[in-house]
């Protein structure tokens, strides 16, 4: 299939993005209700991103996408500091970050349609992606799953929107059309089985699930994960087998910046942060969950990161400056990530 083939022009869900009441009026009655005294309240870790997004623990160190920025970011908060260890500059915009098995990084090139590794192009999505590609999970065999927007944010009028696919490298580097008619498939994660990924439908406002065959790494038996009403960016995945989501706004309305919500399967939304309270002032593009024991009280820590960035827009962005739009914030939280026994890689739905 080429990229032509694997997408159509498409109605997306008008009324709820033009119009999502139940979501304007938890913004307004959140932004005016007093905090309970327990919420969580945002701890700024870290500030100068210009646009952060897919962010991914790895060998103790939380790395981050600067999209904007063309760099990947390396973040360590040993011994109570947190700080930029690493930084590694790219030509061009990236997004999606994963690891092989063996150890190397791999990083999407949005606008050339690739997937990265060791500065060398490790898979071409250009045939069968037709617009710029963005956000990616890589299981535990090192397969790679990787979405792209359907629709070219620059010329494409909203309302005349593309359906797309996500589109599977596998170990062999070989590319894979493995799912069609999705809204601008982004965050994805996959189940510690392996046998399920959950991905967010950006522009439909909803998660959408598939069986993983084992053997291929192709997907089989879609349905509704959860349908949420607002649109979800970045996913990450907790011990429960519930579902963190990023929303970055609410419906079509930028000035109405979202937050982030624990979601069931079903879509039952068991949390809120944000939307008007907890010091969530800014759009919310991602999140991931980090778990980690206390020596002094033996109990277990978990916290949730959150990248949130004032505007996705360039031109915006340069006007306000760049490093004063993206921010890294933390909340703790009662329930850590999903983890694999025995796989420290795995965290969260990531490798």
């Amino acid at each position: 299939l080429m990229a032509e083939e694997v997408t159509k022009a498409a109605l997306p869900p008008v009324a709820r993005m033009l119009a999502p009441v139940g979501w304007l009026g938890l913004w307004l009655w959140r932004t005016v209700a007093k905090e309970h005294s327990d919420s969580p309240q945002a701890r700024v870790l870290l500030e100068g991103l210009v646009f952060g997004e897919s962010p991914r623990w790895h060998d103790g160190k939380l790395y981050v996408a600067d999209v904007k920025g063309k760099k990947v970011v390396a973040i360590s908060a040993a011994s109570g500091v947190v700080a930029v260890v690493e930084e590694m500059p790219f030509p061009s915009s990236i997004s999606g970050l994963g690891w092989l098995p063996d150890d190397r990084m791999l990083v999407v090139a949005m606008k050339e349609r690739q997937v990265v590794c060791d500065s060398q192009t490790y898979a071409d999505l250009a045939a069968v992606s037709r617009v710029q590609c963005n956000d990616m999970v890589v299981d535990s065999r090192g397969r790679a799953y990787v979405g792209n927007f359907g629709f070219d944010p620059a010329h494409d009028v909203p309302l005349r929107m593309r359906t797309t696919s996500l589109v599977m490298v596998d170990t062999d580097q070989s590319v894979h059309v493995v799912a069609t008619d999705l809204f601008f498939p982004n965050g994805a994660v996959i189940t510690p089985d392996g046998l399920t990924l959950i991905v967010a439908e950006t522009v439909a406002g909803r998660l959408a699930a598939f069986d993983v065959v084992p053997d291929s790494g192709f997907l089989r038996n879609r349905r509704v994960w959860a349908d949420l009403g607002v649109p979800p960016d970045g996913i990450c995945l907790d011990a429960e087998g519930c579902v963190w989501v990023a929303v970055p706004q609410i419906g079509l309305y930028h000035f109405l910046p979202g937050g982030v919500l624990r979601v069931a399967e079903g879509g039952a939304v068991l949390q809120i942060i944000g939307f008007g309270q907890n010091g969530v002032r800014d759009g919310c593009m991602a999140c991931m969950l980090r778990g980690t024991h206390d020596t002094a009280t033996g109990d277990e820590k978990h916290t949730l990161f959150v990248l949130t960035a004032k505007s996705t827009d360039e031109r915006t962005i340069l006007r306000n400056g760049p490093t004063n739009n993206s921010r890294l914030l933390a909340f703790d939280v009662d329930v850590g990530p999903a983890k694999i026994p025995g796989d420290d890689r795995y965290c969260a739905g990531y490798c």
